[in-house]
């Protein structure tokens, strides 16, 4: 496989990133959730609330920006230029 831009895909180190400052703002949420409120409390106050659902949809998300970066990059398959 080739691709039209390959310096495109240096793009990839801000998926990298994002990956980082994505886990280190999920877990000082869920320190300041625990610190702060009682497992009850929380679920009364705010019912829907669901870490889970929170890391699916950044990893789709993840997942449609990659996607992106590879159709920027331009692949080409093929035996003839």
């Amino acid at each position: 496989m080739d691709f039209a831009k390959p310096e495109i895909l240096n793009l990839f180190f801000i998926v990298i990133i994002l990956m980082i400052v994505f886990y280190i703002y999920f877990l000082w949420q869920k320190n300041t959730i625990n610190n702060i409120f009682h497992e009850k409390t929380f679920v009364v106050i705010s019912p829907n609330y669901s870490g889970v659902v929170k890391v699916f949809h950044f990893i789709l998300r993840i997942l449609a920006l990659s996607c992106l970066i590879i159709a920027l990059a331009g692949p080409r398959i093929g035996t003839k230029l």
